[in-house]
């Protein structure tokens, strides 16, 4: 199997195609050129810049820009632009999209699939959706921005703590600038700032005072990451406060200097010196969750407004980040987890929710009807689970409290207690009563809808609830969803969900405490008793009947009417035989190995239904116990 680029050599791909097309043009039109040519690379254009091997006239410019499609050749209009453009021209290309890639495409990616180092790649924000760009680039590449420096480290910092749970209880920063600057951003990383205060001469006394008691204490919690606006102006302004802090990374104290020019006037070759032994550009961490700096500057797509990333794509994000860290679920324990961070987790118990009628007998999967849904309805679709992620409870002691009271989640490294809010979390039992909450992971946190706060499908009144009534009536006649979502409207029968779903009471508690008492094989263990005591013919029929009933044929008929598939299980001929008159119950001996007098319908369809049934007995070496491997193969699709 060809193995899929990676994003660093789409990009060199195609910024080697692009240099080719410049060389073969200037060089089709006579003009001599230096043949290395240098470029920096943004989100929209990659800029050549064409060092020529003598002064052009303007007439020859000219020429040039007439060769190349509108707007590649960039005049300037300054005077330093006019004087240096007959000795270098600036060829502007716009880019593919090849090395900017939505996070769907990042996380289906090989190498992210394959590793388990930390790879070179930075996530960024733009106002549309999460992207990401490959900074393993050859070193005379540069990531070129579109907005001022300093607001990219602020983004770093952010996009840093989508990926890391509760960064801000041990890394916090404070913000050197002018006041009421950028709120919007400020406001975005509120819950890191160890002080409102902006200005240096009330900012920096803090942290020196943070940074000699440190150096006392020789040890430290908390990494304290200082951001300074303009910071060759600051330094210069505030420079014995600065030069105060120059061992402080070994304190764990960066500071981050941002500037946009710097004023060769009033500093010194000395001052720019000190300046570059304090300031630290960009961070990174390592695999052990490490904070680092390094000197060259990462800079980021720039964001507007707050991206909503759905539920399932925090899921993945969250589990491809431990992977690539080398995290395991134990990892987790003793970690806390705050209100969004156990939000997304138990979000997608409810989106694994069924809808069920009163006996049993017709179920409506979430997840079934999701996957029916086109991309704005799917969008609509999550919007709903996350309101009702809001309706999910939890006891501490015997009192009831709603999950949006919950500020931290932790799990006891030794017991696997839940603490929530420091306080121990409780489960009901089937007999009533409660007992703390044990988990081995937060992954073996669940749902349990409380069975009084749930309208069944059959309970449904056709005036209040058309959609769900049109699709039970459906579900009853034996259809598959996938057959009956074309004659639903999508927005009216997530809104009836919803309006069903809201009233249900959904109680937090563990896989395994929820697991006997409410999984399909409990709650039909009264169908499922003593079948497998039955003769062969009533002990097929039987299952065949209970995997109609409970919705189990829609997606496994391919299974039981395929020959390898139904081998696997123990038989040597497909365990259903569709009766079209073309088919026969009798093989090419003449004997039957179907039941010929019986048909099991399905679907408006009948089917033969074989004959050839073995179970394992003391007297017999036969290991074909083909009726064993049948009934534990439905038992595990219930369990699914």
């Amino acid at each position: 199997m060809t193995q899929q680029p990676t994003m660093r050599a789409l990009l060199q791909r195609e910024i080697a195609q692009q240099e080719r097309f410049i060389k073969e043009k200037l060089t089709s039109l006579l003009i001599p050129f230096k043949k290395s040519l240098h470029f920096r690379v943004s989100k929209a254009y990659t800029t050549f810049s064409v060092k020529l091997k003598k002064p052009l006239s303007i007439k020859e410019l000219l020429r040039i820009e007439q060769a190349f499609p509108p707007g590649y050749m960039v005049l300037s209009n300054s005077f330093l632009g006019e004087m240096t453009q007959h000795q270098f021209i600036e060829i502007r290309i716009p880019n593919q999209s090849s090395h900017f890639f939505h996070l769907q495409e990042l996380l289906s990616y090989f190498c992210l699939r394959k590793t388990k180092g930390i790879l070179p790649i930075i996530l960024g924000l733009d106002d549309r959706d999460l992207y990401s760009i490959d900074l393993a680039t050859s070193k005379h590449i540069a990531i070129e921005s579109d907005l001022p420096s300093y607001r990219y480290k602020l983004q770093q910092l952010f996009l840093h703590s989508l990926l890391t749970p509760n960064n801000h209880k041990w890394v916090q920063i404070a913000w050197i600038e002018e006041p009421l600057e950028h709120t919007k951003l400020r406001s975005r990383i509120a819950p890191f700032m160890l002080t409102e205060a902006t200005q240096a001469q009330e900012v920096l006394p803090l942290v020196i005072k943070e940074n000699e008691k440190r150096k006392t204490e020789n040890t430290f919690d908390t990494r304290w990451i200082i951001f300074v606006s303009d910071a060759y102006a600051s330094y210069h302004q505030h420079k014995d406060l600065f030069n105060a802090l120059e061992d402080s990374q070994a304190q764990g104290i960066h500071l981050i200097g941002t500037s946009e020019c710097l004023d060769k006037d009033t500093i010194t070759v000395k001052d720019i010196m000190e300046y570059n032994s304090l300031f630290s550009p960009s961070l990174w961490m390592d695999t052990e969750g490490r904070l680092h700096h390094e000197r060259s500057i990462i800079q980021l797509p720039f964001f507007t407004e707050e991206t909503v990333i759905p539920f399932e794509f925090y899921q993945l994000l969250d589990k491809r980040i431990n992977e690539i860290l080398g995290r395991t679920e134990m990892n987790l324990f003793g970690k806390s987890m705050d209100f969004q961070q156990v939000q997304r987790t138990l979000s997608s118990e409810i989106n694994r929710y069924h809808l069920r009628s009163s006996d049993g007998r017709i179920t409506l999967s979430l997840s079934a009807i999701r996957s029916t849904l086109d991309h704005m309805h799917q969008k609509l679709f999550y919007d709903m689970i996350e309101r009702l992620s809001k309706n999910i409870y939890y006891f501490v002691g015997e009192t009831s409290e709603k999950l949006t009271n919950l500020k931290e989640l932790r799990i006891e490294p030794e017991s696997g207690q839940v603490l929530i809010n420091d306080k121990v979390a409780y489960t009901s039992t089937s007999e009533g009563g409660l007992v703390p909450l044990i988990v081995q992971s937060i992954y073996d946190l669940t749902l349990h809808a409380v069975p009084q706060t749930v309208t069944t499908l059959d309970q449904l009144d056709e005036a209040t609830y058309p959609q769900l009534h049109l699709v039970t009536e459906a579900l009853q006649r034996g259809e598959a969803y996938k057959e009956i979502a074309p004659r639903t409207t999508p927005i009216a029968l997530i809104s009836e969900i919803e309006d069903v779903l809201s009233k249900a009471k959904f109680q937090l508690t563990s896989k395994k405490e929820v697991g006997e008492n409410t999984s399909p094989i409990h709650k039909n263990k009264h169908i499922l008793e003593g079948i497998d005591e039955l003769p062969n013919k009533d002990f097929a029929f039987k299952l065949l009947e209970f995997m109609r009933d409970y919705g189990l044929l829609e997606n496994n008929l391919i299974t039981l009417t395929d020959v390898q598939a139904c081998k696997n299980l123990g038989h040597t001929f497909p365990i259903l035989l569709e009766a079209d008159g073309e088919n026969s119950s009798k093989d090419n001996s003449g004997r039957d190995r179907y039941y010929p007098n019986d048909l099991f319908k399905y679907n408006g369809k009948e089917y033969y239904v074989t004959n050839d049934w073995y179970e394992k007995t003391k007297e017999k070496s036969s290991n074909r116990d083909n009726r064993t491997r049948f009934l534990e193969w439905i038992k595990s699709l219930l369990n699914k």
